[in-house]
């Protein structure tokens, strides 16, 4: 359908340019000069004129109305008139599946799995199974078949980050999308939905001839809030989501000391992960909590594995709804990792499994160079896992081996090969500029202190740490570095900070622990031990297996992370090989960087990764990674596999928990043919027009004269004396009816008579 419209409208009003043009014609004075021989023919004369009307007048000149006209133009031209059309457009269809840990529950369709291109093996069993994400892949081919020549299909995989898998056009590049939905896998996250609809929006650059089809199994929670493209969203459910699934959903293992007994089975496993400082002679712990999320009663066998070699198992029976909190004693004293598995046929398998590391302890060698206070050596020995040795400065031995190394008050004329800690810089040369001091000032009037602490930020030396009411009587007046960040700070200078100065860490306390009254806190113990352990990188460890942040729970750089995402290793400065048992897998070494962390990228296996450090052939260090298929945190949450309402209410069409029709084909997109461009160049000829017809009189003219100047320069006339002759070069002709015409002309032939005006 073809719309005329104005893409400019407000130019029209330039349309009153050819009404004051007519006005100012029609208004303006219209005498002429008119010569006459005798004045009794100036009446004759103007008799015609006082007869005339203004559009009779206004008929008679054609100048005029070329003119009006061309004005007209003009304003139409300003206008930008144009056609609307609608064109037929193909569409861009962004398909989003879910590829979360939920889409592996087992209830998906057979039949609609059998009839796409990616049936499993599942479907060859009796009964035949599939899962949710089988059948999601199979709605999603049917949706691309249905696309129609020159549509656009993008293929987006979503779990925790969604990312854009293939695209293509149809029906070209079927095939290629078809292999790109069968390599996908699930991942172990959950979906984030907000950010799949970020993701396709962006892939719909139009989004009137676009739609996204959501493939999900609806175990999600989403926001109400949540940003939606503007286009048409269908949701369709895969699975019949059916709630019957057990699961673990905490596993712990802690030291406990000898003379602790256990007299609570049902300890939560958040509780039990605030325990006391282990030792290697102490047992360890576990403790199980399974639930059942299904309407029937859930009997199974719970087994247990440590270090790979079976432990023993327990018959559990769980009520519909509900959970079951079990704990388990006799673990021997040198385990490093647990397995639990709940042998009860459900929908989903992979959350019957689940493996937590055994806490063990830490062992740095710690140097300390200068002491001047035993209330900093009694911290350094209270850091758990810590070997200290007290040296004094004039017996420091740089080639010594030590993991940490703690400056007071004095620094060595080359930085250690190792982390190191630096309390009150001195003046001479060092790591840090030393400008000065900072304490208190008075200008007479007013007395303040410069070196009070003005600036608390966020940093991993502070955690548990409270310096409230702190006061430092006198400070050294430092320049932050350029590789160094700060965690407290005076107004004008950093007391406390850390960085990276080399390849190895550093931490610096810009002031003497004896000029202030931070040795006598609670919080004092706390700071050096969390600075302690970010210099040997087990800060973080720390605090991901012990949210509390018990210093009293020793920790052996346990951190949870997720199967396939690269294991970051920071080996402590004396260590000359490290091994990573995988699991299933024997131990290997792998290549130690001078200094520096390892990227350990083959962690694609769920379960634990051992790492160990040697010196030379002696074992200084072991701790376990554990990489988790179930987000750590989520694991309730993800048990229940019922699809949530707020899922579906994302959808803007479509039925919403059943799948229906496509609204993906063949649209219309709407353009624009502009044609101002004629009616400026019909103005433009218009305006030629005019200008020829306002000078063609005077152009005719002057070829005239010109033509005769020819003539008088080609022949001289010839005089005769007869009155012929003199006729013949402007002698009196015969007088006649007076015209108009221009003043001092006779374009008639009449001599110059009398003038008169109308």
């Amino acid at each position: 359908m073809n719309t005329p419209q104005l893409l400019s409208p407000w130019n029209l009003l330039w349309l009153g340019s050819a009404v004051a043009i007519a006005a100012l014609y029609l208004l303006r004075p219209r005498s002429r000069r008119v010569e006459v021989s005798s004045i009794f023919l100036w009446r004759r004369a103007i008799a015609p004129e006082t007869a005339r009307s203004p559009l009779t007048f206004l008929r008679r000149h054609f100048l005029i109305i070329l003119q009006i006209l061309a004005a007209i133009l003009a304003a139409i031209a300003l206008g930008r008139p144009a056609i609307a059309r609608l064109l037929p457009v193909g569409r861009t269809l962004a398909v989003i599946i879910d590829t979360s840990v939920p889409m592996l529950a087992s209830d998906g369709d057979p039949r609609i799995v059998a009839d796409g291109p990616f049936a499993p093996a599942t479907l060859r069993a009796s009964p035949p199974t599939a899962t949710r994400l089988d059948e999601a892949k199979a709605r999603a081919s049917v949706a691309l078949s249905r696309l129609r020549p020159g549509d656009r299909a993008v293929v987006i995989g979503a779990s925790g980050d969604s990312r854009v898998i293939a695209a293509g056009i149809a029906p070209d590049d079927l095939a290629t999308l078809d292999r790109a939905i069968g390599s996908l896998v699930a991942q172990p996250s959950e979906i984030n939905l907000a950010q799949a609809l970020e993701v396709a929006g962006a892939q719909i650059l139009e989004a009137r001839h676009g739609e996204i089809l959501i493939l999900t199994g609806g175990v999600a929670e989403v926001s109400p809030g949540i940003a939606r493209p503007a286009v048409p969203i269908q949701v369709v459910r895969t699975g019949r989501g059916s709630p019957s699934n057990t699961a673990i959903t905490a596993l712990v293992a802690r030291r406990a000391p000898v003379s602790g007994t256990v007299t609570d089975p049902t300890t939560t496993a958040e509780q039990l992960q605030i325990g006391t400082a282990g030792r290697a002679d102490d047992r360890v712990q576990v403790f199980v909590r399974i639930s059942n999320n299904g309407p029937l009663r859930a009997d199974g066998t719970l087994r247990l594995r440590v270090d790979g070699a079976p432990f023993g198992e327990r018959i559990v029976s769980i009520g519909p709804d509900a959970s079951e909190a079990l704990a388990i004693d006799g673990v021997p004293a040198t385990a490093n990792w647990i397995e639990a598995f709940f042998d009860h046929p459900d929908l989903l398998a992979i959350d019957n499994l689940a493996t937590a590391a055994v806490p063990r302890p830490f062992s740095r060698r710690v140097a300390l160079v200068g002491g001047r206070t035993d209330q900093l050596e009694r911290a350094l020995r209270a850091v758990p896992g810590v070997t200290l040795d007290r040296i004094d400065p004039n017996r420091y031995d740089p080639t010594a081996r030590y993991d940490v190394t703690v400056f007071e008050a004095w620094f060595p004329p080359k930085a250690p090969a190792s982390h190191w800690m630096l309390i009150d810089p001195p003046r001479t040369e060092g790591p840090v500029a030393v400008n000065g001091l900072l304490g208190r000032r008075s200008d007479g009037s007013r007395e303040w202190n410069s070196a009070q602490i003005a600036r608390i930020l966020p940093s991993p030396l502070l955690a548990g740490v409270d310096l409230a009411g702190v006061q430092i009587a006198e400070a050294r007046q430092v320049l932050l570095p350029r590789w160094a960040e700060e965690a407290v700070s005076a107004r004008n200078a950093p007391l406390i900070f850390l960085g990276y100065p080399s390849s190895w860490r550093a931490v610096v306390v810009a002031f003497d622990l004896r000029s202030s009254n931070l040795l006598g806190r609670v919080g004092f113990p706390v700071l050096i031990a969390n600075s302690i352990d970010w210099l040997t990188g087990t800060a973080d460890a720390r605090a991901a297996s012990n949210p509390a942040n018990d210093q009293a729970q020793t920790v052996g750089a346990t951190i949870f992370s997720v199967p396939g995402q690269a294991l970051l290793i920071n080996p402590l400065p004396r260590t000359t090989s490290v091994t990573v048992q995988s699991p299933g897998m024997a131990a290997r070494d792998v290549p130690l960087p001078q200094g520096r962390s390892i990227r350990f990228l083959d962690t694609a296996r769920p379960g634990a990764y051992i790492i160990r450090e040697f010196e030379n052939t002696a074992e200084i260090a072991s701790h376990v990674e554990i990489a988790r298929a179930i987000p750590v945190g989520r694991e309730v949450a993800l048990a229940d596999l019922r699809p949530r309402p707020s899922v579906f209410s994302v959808a803007s069409v479509g039925p919403g928990s059943e799948p229906g029709p496509l609204i993906a084909g063949r649209g219309e997109t709407s353009t624009r043919d502009e044609w101002w461009m004629w009616v400026a160049l019909t103005f433009l000829g218009i305006v030629a027009v005019e200008w020829w017809w306002y000078h063609r009189n005077r152009v005719t003219m002057t070829l005239r004269s010109l033509g005769a100047r020819d003539v008088s320069l080609g022949s001289a006339p010839v005089l005769s004396d007869t009155p012929q002759s003199l006729r013949d070069f402007g002698g009196p002709r015969p007088s006649g009816r007076a015209h108009d015409g221009i003043a001092g002309a006779s374009p008639g032939g009449l001599p110059p008579g009398q003038e008169v005006r109308e």
